[in-house]
């Protein structure tokens, strides 16, 4: 399955990937604080827990980023990611297993194109 197609018929594929997206908080709640002393936030109570939400971060770590906004929303969301993550060794799995969906850029050399599939994908999610 690419990290883009979504089986949502699956009952026992929704049980694994919530045992795995708990997993993953863990693990992001203990490497944060492996990485940062503290964090403060600001504003959370402005963010609905009741919704779907797009948030758009400028970030200076892809890697440390998505652990911070584990805490701050004390839950895994779904990540957009630039698709050359797919070409590292490795990282893929973890994207993967993240739930994250790779975006296409014209800087990195690749068509828009196929970002019609991963925003159709997006939808379902």
């Amino acid at each position: 399955m690419s990290p883009v197609e979504i089986d949502r018929t699956s009952q026992s594929r929704s049980v694994s990937r919530r045992l795995l997206d708990r997993a993953l908080t863990v693990v992001a709640r203990v490497a944060l604080r492996a990485f940062l002393r503290r964090i403060e936030i600001d504003g959370r109570s402005n963010i609905p827990d009741d919704r779907p939400i797009l948030i758009v971060a400028n970030h200076f770590n892809g890697f440390l980023d998505p652990v911070v906004l584990i805490k701050v929303f004390g839950k895994l969301p779904r990540f957009l990611a630039k698709s050359t993550l797919w070409e590292r060794p490795g990282v893929p799995l973890l994207c993967n297993a993240a739930g994250m969906i790779p975006i296409h850029r014209p800087e990195d050399g690749e068509g828009v194109d196929g970002n019609r599939d991963v925003f159709r994908s997006c939808h379902h999610v």
